[in-house]
């Protein structure tokens, strides 16, 4: 089982947890956020630990990889602390504010040998979810395209 940490219990951050939450071999299995109301939040409908501090709960959890969900202008700064301490990293788009801090960033990753993925997490959005349900139950007919 891949364990991960992901950092933003925001809107996203939720869509992140949700997808994990149905993912089999892998799990968020802690939470991080500034704000410690939204951690606990998070942490308890997921059943996850919360923390504040990204440095601590790499150091307790042990992560296989960090799931970023945080706003564009924090991304450079998690993503070096992850990948300094081997963790793989998966980083919600857009990667960085400027390209120059999209370079580093991918730059920091290979440098440490980690992987860096960026994702756009549409398929776990809600509208996309209640689209697959409606195809699967037939309630909308055959897709073809």
């Amino acid at each position: 089982m891949l364990r991960g940490i992901t950092v933003g219990c925001g809107y996203f951050g939720q869509i992140h947890l949700e997808g994990w939450s149905r993912i089999e071999g892998a799990r968020s299995v802690a939470v991080v956020d500034k704000d410690q109301g939204a951690a606990a939040e998070a942490a308890e409908r997921f059943g996850a630990a919360a923390y504040t501090d990204l440095a601590r709960a790499i150091n307790e959890v042990t992560p296989d990889f960090v799931d970023v969900a945080t706003r564009p202008d924090s991304h450079l700064e998690i993503v070096e602390h992850a990948a300094a301490q081997g963790c793989h990293v998966l980083c919600q788009k857009p990667i960085a504010p400027t390209w120059e801090e999209s370079v580093r960033l991918v730059k920091t990753c290979h440098t440490h040998g980690v992987r860096l993925m960026i994702n756009e997490n549409w398929r776990w959005q809600p509208w996309y979810r209640e689209i697959k349900q409606l195809i699967r139950s037939g309630t909308i007919g055959q897709v073809t395209t």
